[in-house]
């Protein structure tokens, strides 16, 4: 496989994941009722967090992988798992945030 073209697509799946961080976080911020939303304001500025975190460690993985301080599989695999907890976390806090079900605090740690 071009490791380029595998560089260029972990890299753009950062980029996309540290957006819709900040589009959440916006949203967050400005989108909600401060008063009747409180506990979803704080979920999904913590859903922004996490998914922007998972983002910046993706886009770290790329960068040691394109320098080669990491073994291309081995990168794969984190990349992998990286943007799969991206989905995950963040996923499950914004679906808690729209009144999803609560057994999905589980998932994320949290006794919601």
């Amino acid at each position: 496989m071009n490791h380029r073209a595998d560089a260029r697509g972990w890299i753009a799946a950062a980029a996309g994941g540290g957006a819709i961080s900040v589009l959440g976080g916006a949203f967050a911020a400005h989108g909600l009722d401060p008063l009747g939303g409180s506990k979803a304001i704080g979920w999904l500025q913590t859903a922004s967090l996490f998914g922007g975190l998972h983002a910046l460690a993706m886009l770290a993985v790329a960068a040691l992988a394109g320098i080669g301080r990491t073994n291309d599989s081995i990168a794969r695999v984190v990349q992998a798992l990286f943007l799969l907890g991206s989905i995950l976390f963040p996923g499950a806090l914004c679906i808690l945030a729209f009144d999803g079900p609560r057994w999905l605090g589980a998932l994320i740690g949290h006794a919601v």
